[in-house]
C-alpha cells in the first residue's frame, strides 16, 4: 500500500489549487480492499503514509480524526519540480527503495 499512497500523493498534490480534505471512509473505499474494519485500515494507512512521506518529504499532509488534508506546497505548483528521474534521485541522495526509506524513517524516529 505504501507505493500506492506515494503515487496517489504525487498525483493529487500536483493537481491541487488549495487544501483538500479526504475522509477516512473515502480513503477506505479507495485503498482498504485488504481490511475488514475502518479502524484497522486507518492504522495501516497511517503507517504507510509515514513511509511514503519519508521518500516524498516535500509533501504536506495533515492527519486527524476526520481523515487527511492534502496541502499543496510550492514545489507541487512548480511544473519544473516534477521531473524526478530515478538516476537524478540517486545522485541527489534519495533512497532507491522503499526499504531504504523505511530504514531512514525508523532511524529518524529513534
Amino acid at each position: 500500500m505504501v507505493l500506492d499512497i506515494y503515487i496517489w500523493l504525487a498525483y493529487r498534490l500536483h493537481a491541487l489549487k488549495g487544501d483538500v480534505g479526504v475522509s477516512w471512509p473515502s480513503l477506505f473505499a479507495q485503498f482498504g480492499a485488504g481490511y475488514g474494519r475502518l479502524r484497522d485500515f486507518r492504522a495501516g494507512f497511517t503507517g504507510g503514509m509515514e513511509l511514503a512521506l519519508a521518500v516524498y518529504p516535500e509533501a504536506q499532509v495533515s492527519i486527524d480524526e476526520k481523515g487527511i488534508t492534502l496541502i499543496p506546497g510550492l514545489a507541487d505548483q512548480n511544473p519544473c519540480a516534477h521531473s524526478r528521474k530515478p538516476r537524478d534521485m540517486i545522485v541527489q541522495g534519495w533512497p532507491t527503495s522503499l526499504f531504504q526509506a523505511s530504514q531512514q524513517w525508523s532511524t529518524r524516529l529513534s
